[in-house]
């Protein structure tokens, strides 16, 4: 068998174990803050005991798994893997190695100031490119990001703030800033927005990658039980992308439990 098909059946077994996984009987009725704004992470962590699984779906049959613990309600720890080209008729081509995320919240939030995390991701979206040593959409990297949260009419209100470092530098410097917001609607539905401004990101003579207008993102979150949520996502809405025609439409299930 080819090693583009061993690949993309592998995840496609693993895509379904998940989604049954999420579907099956139990859940907690706790409320789990989001863990990022739209791609770029926030403030937010699972709660002390709790582990996550995801499943990301994205352009060109990307297909990313996700698995996080979280541990006294200031650490998150996890690791990811994936492949380009899993769903469709292309061949799949496996990313060059798993990927790890950390997040420590030294600071939590209180009524005058925001909570503070510090972390790294070195997980990034899209397609993989040996000779640059990057991902279409570049990983975060080390981060620091600041999240404040209100209550307000709907539900919460969320503002998030960071700068982050990528350690794709073969093009250019890694350094970047970013900033969203999500916002609540009742129990079941948020919606968020951001702005990563791609600095490390606008070497327009590349003719591949971004232009310099940076990267907005939007989704809307559907949380269809306490423990199971699917996220409609729709990234690049500016068209950083030179080679792009319009924005890409992704999906994101994440699921929840407590151990």
């Amino acid at each position: 068998m080819k090693d583009g098909e061993t690949v993309k059946k592998t995840i496609f077994i693993i895509l379904l174990l998940s989604i049954g996984l999420a579907l099956a009987q139990g859940s907690h009725p706790k409320y789990y803050q989001p863990r990022r704004i739209v791609n770029m992470p926030n403030a937010g962590l699972l709660p002390d005991r709790c582990w996550m699984g995801q499943v990301r779906l994205g352009e060109g049959g990307t297909l990313v798994t996700y698995v996080g613990l979280g541990l006294w309600g200031r650490l998150q720890a996890g690791a990811s893997y994936g492949a380009h080209g899993v769903l469709g008729r292309g061949k799949a081509t496996a990313y060059p190695r798993p990927h790890v995320q950390v997040k420590v919240r030294p600071v939590c939030e209180s009524l005058k100031w925001p909570a503070i995390v510090i972390g790294y991701d070195d997980q990034g979206i899209g397609s993989w490119s040996d000779s640059i040593k990057r991902y279409a959409i570049k990983s975060p990297g080390a981060f620091l990001v600041a999240s404040k949260n209100w209550t307000t009419i709907g539900g919460n209100l969320g503002l998030h703030a960071g700068f982050n470092y990528s350690f794709e530098t073969e093009d250019q410097p890694g350094f970047n800033v970013y900033f969203g917001l999500d916002k609540n609607l009742g129990g079941m539905f948020a919606v968020s927005i951001e702005y990563d401004s791609g600095i490390n990101d606008n070497n327009t003579k590349d003719g591949i990658y971004g232009t310099g207008k940076g990267y907005l993102n939007a989704s809307v979150k559907w949380s269809v039980r306490p423990n199971f949520e699917v996220e409609f996502i729709m990234a690049d809405i500016l068209i950083n992308d030179e080679n792009a025609e319009t924005f890409a439409r992704e999906v994101r299930l994440t699921f929840v439990y407590p151990l």
